[in-house]
């Protein structure tokens, strides 16, 4: 299902600078699920998700253009891809190539993750709640 087209994601911020980003703040002080915090240099998107109950997250889907990394954040979730499941937890990654099909789903009340990959604009997400 479409996200809530209530909940904006942020817009991400072009890096001219070097940014800290405090990955477990942002976290926790989500109060929806989605997208927490973007962040844009010439190069990468970075993307801090965050999904609020069991159940909730990203719809299957293909990406055909882009590897992305998923770094554990908070909580567990359970990423599908190709149809194989395998727990992201905190100080746990995926690197997930382009052209696979994947999932992610919350295991826990609070799961968040952070997803990098080479700029692209206009980039949509498509949440689930299973």
């Amino acid at each position: 299902m479409p996200q809530n087209p209530d909940s904006n994601p942020p817009t991400p911020t072009l890096a001219t600078d070097i940014r800290l980003l405090d990955l477990l703040e942002s976290s926790a002080n989500a109060t929806h699920s989605g997208p927490q915090l973007g962040h844009a240099s010439a190069d990468f998107n970075v993307t801090l998700l965050t999904w609020i109950g069991p159940g909730t997250g990203v719809a299957p889907h293909i990406n055909h253009d882009l590897d992305v990394i998923f770094i554990g954040v908070e909580g567990e979730g359970i990423i599908t891809i190709n149809g194989v499941e395998y727990s992201l937890q905190p100080g746990k990654a995926l690197l997930i190539a382009k052209g696979t099909e994947r999932a992610a789903r919350s295991n826990s009340q609070r799961f968040s993750y952070l997803s990098i990959h080479c700029r692209r604009p206009g980039l949509q997400i498509i949440t689930s709640s299973v």
